[in-house]
């Protein structure tokens, strides 16, 4: 499934992408989203990724120009991940980068990660964030106290999180996000049509069973 939406796109991190991410993390940007201020290389940013399974995925316009990014890590058990968002330059933010990029990033997970549960914790300080989950359908699970600093004082953390029932009941309304299958529908249908003629001569064969079981199942 390609990771576009309507005013971004996601895609495989570059070297350069890195080395932005590293400034991101030194500047404004990085308190904003995680809270603290971190002076480290591309290359250590890369070597974390690559030692740890975090993704990080850059955030694209449609023009050409890297914004930000976003990323995930499995935490605990299979199917559940820790999410951030980072739009990098502060001229920026408020132009709706920051939630496409966001859509984008749970359509991912959810529908073809197999993800179970996706959380992260925003700063109570980040007025935009806040506003963001609050229309985004994620459920507040708790405050988390004194759990960033900066400016010389303690901020607290929110703590949210979205189901995959969450997200699957906010794509069926009106409103919600329009999911988009990878394969179309049309081609699904002739493959199993071509399956179904393959076994037409053969009426007792047990692999009938397993393509009425897969209609039975909306496959």
């Amino acid at each position: 499934m390609a990771l576009v939406g309507k005013l971004v796109r996601l895609k495989r991190m570059s070297h350069e992408d890195y080395e932005h991410l590293a400034e991101w993390c030194s500047d404004r940007s990085g308190t904003y989203s995680s809270g603290s201020t971190d002076f480290v290389s591309g290359a250590e940013l890369q070597d974390f990724a690559r030692r740890s399974g975090h993704v990080y995925l850059a955030v694209v316009t449609h023009d050409g120009q890297h914004v930000g990014v976003v990323d995930y890590a499995r935490v605990t058990y299979p199917g559940n991940y820790e999410i951030g968002v980072n739009i990098g330059d502060p001229e920026q933010w408020g132009a709706g980068y920051g939630a496409d990029a966001l859509g984008l990033l749970l359509r991912h997970l959810f529908h073809s990660k197999n993800a179970h549960r996706v959380q992260g914790v925003v700063g109570l300080y980040n007025k935009r964030s806040i506003q963001l989950v609050c229309t985004r359908g994620f459920i507040v699970e708790g405050l988390l106290r004194d759990y960033m600093f900066f400016d010389g004082r303690y901020h607290d953390g929110v703590a949210i999180s979205m189901l995959r029932d969450d997200y699957y009941a906010m794509c069926s309304t009106t409103t919600g996000p329009v999911l988009e299958d990878t394969v179309p529908s049309e081609e699904r249908v002739a493959a199993r049509h071509a399956m179904e003629r393959l076994l037409s001569g053969d009426t007792g064969h047990h692999l009938r069973a397993f393509l009425n079981r897969s209609e039975a199942l909306g496959g």
